[in-house]
């Protein structure tokens, strides 16, 4: 059945010490009638049905700061609270449960410096990081195919020609390599070898994980 939403939110921008920090904050409140619940499998995500109802609700915040020219350090937080309040599908009742893919909370922080090299240009150092706490891959939230993202980190560096016409960057990814599941499901034991490989004490048998460690090189060139 379609899915309907009545969605609420109250927020405050400001600016402060002269526009070098800018603080945000926003709080919202959803209400949800048929939502659409997606359920993954061992092969893929189906359809699994519609929510009677549910309902999700927290804030957000986000801080951007600028002590000195040229130098940039951000901030945000979310907390979420998702819960499917009623919900009943082939005689099982979810009604109660966390909505899947909601974390309760959420980091990111980062920072950027730019600076110009004499004449020759400017370059650029970026660093960013980012954390979600466990997320569960189904309306049933079983602990086997939940997972939390542990922190990913990521960086680069980019130099800019003095006319902008071309940019070389060199970025690394992950640079943790930490391996964490964005989609699961329960196989039972047959997971298990697998698992253990992956350092999991889960037995969850079939998903998807966040990309390894990746490094590389990026040109641009405008026309």
């Amino acid at each position: 059945a379609p899915e309907y939403a009545w969605n609420y939110e109250l927020g405050l921008k400001s600016r402060w010490l002269d526009d070098r920090l800018q603080l945000n904050v926003a709080a919202f409140h959803t209400e949800y009638t048929d939502m659409q619940v997606r359920q993954v499998t061992g092969t893929g995500t189906l359809l699994a049905g519609n929510a009677g109802s549910a309902k999700a609700e927290g804030i957000e915040l986000e801080s951007v700061l600028s002590p000195i020219a040229g130098l940039r350090l951000f901030a945000t937080y979310g907390y979420l609270d998702a819960t499917y309040q009623r919900f009943v599908l082939q005689g099982a009742n979810y009604s109660g449960n966390r909505m899947l893919l909601s974390p309760e909370h959420s980091v990111s922080a980062g920072i950027s410096y730019d600076w110009q090299v004499g004449s020759g240009g400017s370059l650029s150092l970026s660093s960013d990081y980012q954390y979600k706490s466990k997320v569960y891959f189904g309306p049933e939230n079983d602990e086997s195919s939940a997972d939390d993202l542990s922190g990913v980190l990521n960086a680069s560096l980019t130099y800019t020609r003095p006319d902008e016409r071309w940019e070389v960057s060199v970025w690394g990814r992950n640079l943790g390599d930490s391996r964490d599941y964005v989609q699961a499901s329960n196989l039972g034991f047959f997971y298990q070898p697998a698992a253990a490989f992956l350092g999991k004490t889960r037995s969850t048998v079939a998903g998807r994980l966040t990309p390894p460690l990746t490094w590389g090189v990026t040109f641009r060139w405008k026309l």
